[in-house]
């Protein structure tokens, strides 16, 4: 196959966010390409480019729809952006451009289309860095404003370049020297973009007795609206239940048409620390009743796994596997419907659930062959959370272990993570006693 061929499928699969392996991958990326061309296009002819049924030349039509699938005017433009003069032309200029003292709006849209098109965050991390080592502010909170760089644009659901983006950077804001971390951060937590678009997006659980918790704090000293107070109240709350603080600060219950105006993570967030609140307070009743409110509030909602993601954190803390169980029974078809199959971090944490819950109902056996199967490479990925859910990970080898040996593997991978994250909460006594 033309190397360009082999260019033009691993594109489309990243934009489609999954590997196209089989004839049921064919499918639904077909279905995806209907609501973007007109064209006539026949699952056979993907599946021929796929090389799933044997391999002919693909005409330039089936080529020119794939490439204006990927937002270029041809296949014959995707092959011109793609040889190796296009790129030296396009580092040249990007060269160019941190030479500017301020960047224009031609400049924006020209890396929009790039960021779009190439996919590569390093082209906006390398401008980013470029900014702050020459401590060109105004420089540096350009690039985070939506109304220059168009990736920002879509707060909700959160795209692969937010993420993505905000997971380098925090790689960058934790490997500059402590001087470096103190006279910067004040300059970037003032922008409210960044901490929208950094802060808000990448919430490090395991970086709250670290630098991520340094950031909260003195983002609280800014003058910031209602609904991220909120977002800084339940993360110190939350820092403080992990640190095994004695007494948990109260947050003042918004009224129902105020949570719906809340972004769907942070209404998750918010009943989660509520039952953490409850659950302290040795309140078995409010435990239920904030359950019972969660469970109400969500029935007329559409996006559930992103009010599951926090709420289903502190259910995990909480060693609340009956009512894990109960989410699994009622909801996993759909949360899973809902991300194709294709979001790494959640199969892992509903899949450590499902083995979790089988343990808990006596079914070793399953949970056997479901904890075997976890993919536990899940920190190279770059989601937030990730190390964090390993510690959940190793709880549940630790119990599933059938001899002494493996039951100190697991112990080791469990002081391990927690000592990295400095929490209180997570000491051996948690450890032994987590199913009871």
């Amino acid at each position: 196959m033309d190397i360009f061929h082999v260019h033009l499928r691993t594109d489309i699969e990243k934009k489609v966010g999954f590997k196209i392996n089989t004839t049921t991958d064919v499918k639904s990326f077909l279905a995806i390409l209907q609501e973007h061309t007109s064209a006539p296009i026949s699952l056979s002819t993907l599946r021929r480019f796929w090389n799933l049924i044997p391999m002919r030349k693909s005409n330039n039509s089936t080529l020119d729809v794939l490439a204006k699938f990927l937002e270029y005017a041809s296949y014959q433009d995707y092959v011109k952006k793609k040889n190796e003069y296009e790129k030296w032309y396009l580092d040249a200029k990007l060269q160019n451009l941190k030479c500017k003292k301020k960047l224009t709006a031609n400049d924006f849209q020209f890396l929009s289309e790039l960021i779009e098109k190439s996919e590569s965050n390093t082209i906006f991390i390398s401008l980013f860095e470029y900014a702050f080592y020459n401590e060109k502010w105004d420089y540096c909170n350009a690039l985070f404003d939506e109304n220059n760089i168009s990736c920002f644009k879509n707060k909700l659901p959160i795209n692969h370049f937010q993420t993505n983006i905000a997971y380098l950077l925090f790689i960058f804001l934790y490997g500059i020297s402590k001087e470096s971390f103190a006279t910067s951060i004040e300059k970037l937590i003032a922008n409210k973009n960044f901490r929208e678009n950094v802060i808000y997006i990448y919430i490090d659980i395991m970086g709250l007795n670290k630098r991520y918790g340094i950031i909260l704090e003195k983002i609280e000293k800014e003058s910031i609206s209602n609904e991220e107070q909120l977002f800084l109240k339940l993360l110190s709350g939350l820092k403080l239940y992990l640190n095994k603080s004695k007494k948990l600060p109260k947050i003042h219950n918004p009224a129902i048409n105020e949570l719906q105006s809340l972004p769907e993570v942070l209404v998750g967030r918010f009943y989660g620390y509520q039952m953490l609140c409850a659950a302290q307070n040795q309140n078995k009743d409010k435990e239920e009743i904030v359950w019972n409110n969660f469970l109400t509030f969500i029935k007329k909602e559409t996006h559930i796994r992103q009010y599951f993601h926090e709420f289903v954190h502190a259910l995990l803390l909480l060693k609340s596997i009956q009512k894990l169980n109960y989410l699994l029974e009622h909801y996993f078809e759909e949360i899973i419907d809902e991300l194709h199959m294709h979001s790494y971090l959640d199969l892992f944490i509903y899949n450590l659930i499902d083995a979790m819950v089988s343990y808990k109902n006596k079914d070793i056996k399953r949970a056997h062959h479901i904890f075997k199967n976890l993919d536990t490479t899940i920190s190279k990925y770059g989601a937030a959370y990730n190390d964090y859910y390993l510690i959940f990970y190793a709880i549940t080898g630790y119990h599933l272990a059938t001899n002494y040996k493996e039951k100190q593997i697991f112990k080791e991978e469990y002081l391990k993570h927690v000592t990295v994250a400095k929490f209180k909460v997570f000491d051996e006594v948690y450890l032994e006693t987590y199913f009871g």
